[in-house]
């Protein structure tokens, strides 16, 4: 994966991470390994965007990209046990761009939290 696409894909979770305005130690682990995986220095700067900007970012992205970027916002919504309203939000909107129902997000969000 290019360095744009990767740096895209973080700022999307990033978002989403800072949605509810406070880094916990679980959120914390998650952006430091999704930084890795995507191969990221461990001191990059990335910009939280917000859920417009987001979307814009997840439709640049091709097809298989946008369904691991859905299952990594979950997985980050889920990182400190605590679904945020704003997470959700968020998480609603990709998956409407997705084509995913909210009873289908419920489910998989019902399923992050419980691990």
């Amino acid at each position: 994966m290019d360095d744009r696409k990767s740096r895209d894909i973080c700022e999307i979770i990033a978002g989403l991470i800072f949605a509810d305005g406070e880094l916990h130690p679980g959120e914390a682990k998650f952006y430091q390994r999704m930084l890795e995986r995507f191969g990221l220095p461990k001191d990059a700067k990335l910009e939280p965007i917000e859920p417009t900007a987001a979307l814009e970012k997840l439709r640049s992205l091709p097809p298989p990209d946008r369904v691991e970027t859905l299952r990594l916002l979950m997985e980050a919504a889920a990182a400190d046990g605590v679904l945020h309203p704003a997470e959700r939000v968020l998480i609603g909107a990709v998956g409407d761009e997705l084509g995913v129902s909210e009873d289908e997000i419920d489910l998989r969000l019902q399923t992050a939290l419980q691990r």
